[in-house]
């Protein structure tokens, strides 16, 4: 049996309540944009809690938290510039930039 570090249920739990936060939210009636952001979160924390406990790198984990929340970051500004338009170019600009570079440097690591 692999044994977690401490962080990694940490961010599992702060995963599972920013997902509870997001369907509290969309209950309420809630803004789309709200609700998706915290679902983007609580994606973004599980997925780095569950790879962090299959060995990732301190740094492997950092370069992908900072890229996860710049993209979050960028398509907020998306939204509000364009909507589903420019959250879409932004999408595809982050896309391509993990692709051209990041990606590869993550892997490394």
């Amino acid at each position: 049996m692999v044994r977690q570090h401490s962080s990694t249920g940490g961010l599992e739990v702060a995963g599972i309540v920013a997902l509870t936060l997001g369907l509290g939210i969309f209950v309420l009636g809630g803004s789309a944009l709200a609700v998706v952001l915290l679902g983007l979160l609580s994606a973004s924390l599980v997925s780095l809690g569950r790879a962090r406990a299959r060995g990732w790198s301190a740094e492997r984990l950092g370069i992908t938290a900072t890229f996860l929340v710049g993209a979050i970051l960028l398509a907020i500004v998306g939204w509000v510039a364009g909507h589903i338009v420019g959250t879409l170019v932004v999408g595809f600009g982050v896309w391509l930039a993990w692709h051209l570079g990041v990606g590869q440097r993550v892997r490394e690591l």
